[in-house]
């Protein structure tokens, strides 16, 4: 329905969440693909891609956040910018490109 009226919008939001599945499904923890793949696939939900940077564009030879384990060596910690993240203002999940 929405398609009828604005299709940008729809497309935009449509594929953020098709790159992003492919992603948890190929790198995704096992705790990923049972909570947040099903949401996802009926549309409930909506993830999007991070990939561009104010100083790198889409070039991810060039990315500058950086994902750090913290102290307990169990969570990441990002620091980083991104910009113009196609379904960015509608998600309920992000994949992040960030170098380790």
């Amino acid at each position: 329905r929405v398609r009828n009226f604005c299709p940008g919008w729809e497309d935009g939001v449509d594929g953020a969440n098709g790159i992003s599945i492919t992603v948890i499904l190929k790198y995704g923890k096992d705790w990923m693909k049972k909570e947040i793949l099903k949401p996802l696939l009926l549309g409930q939900e909506v993830c999007a891609l991070a990939i561009t940077e104010a100083y790198a564009g889409s070039d991810v030879a060039s990315l500058r956040t950086t994902a750090v384990k913290d102290a307990s060596g169990e969570h990441y910690v990002i620091n980083g910018t991104k910009k113009w993240i196609t379904g960015g203002a509608y998600c309920s999940w992000y994949v992040t490109a960030c170098r380790t």
